[in-house]
């Protein structure tokens, strides 16, 4: 790229003497005459032509051969100072889902004039500051996070700052909001060494800054802190250095960071419009859209769905539902958590079962075919009740009320289970089907969590819910809904149990499978041999024999051992 670059520069136009050619589109320049071997028609005007893109496309982007980016590159590998965004090749040069043109095209920028390498420092010119993040509630919306820059002892420069109201409050935010406000608080021109203790945040703007931006932002949910960060570094005459510090070791900086750190999360809610921490960006050190090289198939979905996202409004029974979910939550758990918690806890929670998933993701928006959406449609109008209950079929009714579906049978049982596992259990409504995947059941004497009880909790409850489900499609679509042909609660109750007990043996296989190599149990959601056992330790019939097939690994199954629950 540097050499293609300098023959832009450095091309110098020789017209032809051929009478029969134009002189000032044509050139007879050795360059030219090789291009015109290898097809081109017009070489001059090409060039121009690619002088005139070049030179539209961000500094940034730009190597020039007045560095040394060798050098650079080194600098940035080892000594943790946040990469510049280059174009090693022609390709690189090339971005989608970019929101404007570059800077460059609206103003005067001379490829030449770009910072020159950054002079070298003594390790005792630098200033050090030490900043740390903290977090209360998080997940909930009484989530609260703050940010704390450590100096030195009584220095005024010492911040305790709260995050923005805007920004999402969480650990990583106010990690990154901290550093952030460090870089702001010390003069471009001076050499700074920042000693976090948050390793991702480290990450975010070092080793996976260039990754990160290249994604369009995809690769950070911290794009509002990371971006600003990235750009001001780069900004900066004198260097910046980030490094990993242990936390909570009794290191003096970090401590103090840490306690201004918890004053900022219990001061009062700021906004965007805080003077304390500028999150604006320059245009000219602002790395827009997707590089084309490092796009992928799942990239661009991925913000293909973003943007499609951010078009689409909220819907109404989404937004109800998730409400629903939320209100029972809250008098279960004592929390309240966000819409983002409730989601996650299904695509990464202790729901297993992608079936199960699918179903609380589409009752959640309300995206099946009941109730009142057969209303008003000819001769179709019948399927939008219950037609032996006499109602308007709705989520509540099928999971809760109806005769018919074997809910009644399904959650007699999972009291039951409920009670031999000390979990508290009050007859389940729709918001006990939306919201399963989120418990947090604590030991009564000691107040210490459960875990155990959450897996089995939630486990529990989203396979009722697919059971349940399975049954009323069978009753309603291929029984006709007669009444001779409804489930006994006998059939109900050994078809469940037998539903149980296949959950039990999946899940005794899956805590011994060892993964293959570069992948680990807790990435896969496997669990370990003790989380099975304490699952479900005290429901099934026989602890012991559960206890030795879990623990078996590689011996000979003993015969006759069946691990399961009884109807």
């Amino acid at each position: 790229m540097t050499d293609f670059i300098s023959q832009l520069d450095t091309h110098t136009h020789i017209p032809h003497t051929d009478p029969e050619r134009d002189s000032v589109h044509d050139c007879a320049c050795e360059m030219c005459t090789i291009d015109e071997t290898k097809g081109c028609l017009a070489p001059i005007f090409c060039r121009e032509r690619a002088k005139q893109f070049v030179s539209s496309l961000n500094s940034t982007w730009i190597p020039n051969p007045s560095r040394d980016e060798q050098a650079e590159k080194l600098a940035e590998r080892t000594e943790g100072r946040i990469p510049k965004n280059r174009a090693e090749t022609l390709t690189d040069c090339f971005r989608i889902f970019t929101t404007s043109p570059p800077t460059s095209l609206t103003q005067d920028t001379d490829l030449n004039n770009i910072r020159p390498q950054q002079p070298t420092y003594d390790r005792e010119e630098y200033k050090t500051v030490y900043t740390d993040g903290s977090g209360q509630n998080i997940g909930t919306e009484e989530a609260r996070a703050g940010s704390g820059v450590f100096f030195g002892d009584d220095d005024p420069m010492n911040l305790a700052l709260r995050v923005p109201s805007s920004i999402p409050q969480t650990n990583n935010t106010a990690e990154a909001l901290a550093v952030l406000a460090a870089i702001q608080a010390v003069s471009p021109d001076t050499p700074l060494v920042i000693k976090s203790d948050s390793q991702i945040t480290i990450n975010a703007i070092t080793k996976s800054a260039l990754n990160i931006e290249d994604s369009n932002w995809a690769e950070t949910q911290n794009r509002k802190l990371i971006e600003p960060i990235i750009a001001l570094v780069r900004s900066r005459e004198a260097p910046t250095v980030i490094e990993k510090v242990k936390a909570h070791c009794g290191i003096h900086g970090n401590e103090e960071a840490d306690r201004l750190a918890d004053i900022g999360a219990n001061a009062p809610p700021t906004d965007e419009t805080d003077e304390t921490v500028d999150l604006t960006i320059d245009p000219m050190h602002q790395v827009q859209g997707m590089k084309l090289r490092s796009a992928t198939q799942g990239r661009i979905y991925r913000e293909l769905r973003r943007i499609s996202t951010e078009k689409t409004k909220p819907r109404r029974q989404t937004t109800m539902h998730l409400d629903v979910a939320r209100h029972e939550i809250e008098q279960r758990t004592g929390i309240r958590p966000t819409d983002k918690a409730i989601w996650t806890s299904l695509r990464k929670g202790d729901i297993t079962n992608k079936k199960a998933t699918q179903l609380i993701w589409r009752l959640m928006h309300h995206g099946f075919a009941m109730g009142e959406y057969w209303v008003g449609k000819k001769n179709l109008e019948h399927r939008a009740r219950c037609r032996h209950c006499d109602t308007i079929e709705t989520p509540d009714h099928i999971f809760t009320e109806c005769r018919f579906s074997g809910q009644n049978a399904v959650w007699k049982t999972v009291a039951k289970l409920m009670d031999e596992k000390n979990i508290p259990w009050v007859r389940p409504t729709l918001g006990t089907v939306l919201g399963c995947g989120i418990s947090k059941i604590k030991d009564e004497i000691t107040g210490k969590p459960r875990p155990a009880a959450d897996r089995f909790y939630t486990k529990v409850v989203s396979e009722a819910l697919l059971f349940i489900w399975k049954i009323r499609c069978e009753w309603r679509m291929q029984k006709g809904e007669e009444i001779e042909e409804a489930h006994t609660d006998n059939e109900i109750l050994k078809r469940w149990v037998a539903t149980l007990n296949r959950i039990i043996r999946f899940d005794i296989i899956s805590s011994h499978y060892k993964p293959k190599k570069n992948k680990n149990k807790k990435k896969l959601r496997l669990p370990t041999e003790d989380l099975v056992i304490n699952t479900w330790w005290d429901v099934v019939d026989n602890n012991a024999d559960l206890e030795w097939e879990v623990r078996k690994k590689s011996r000979r199954r003993r015969q006759g051992v069946l691990v399961g629950i009884r109807a």
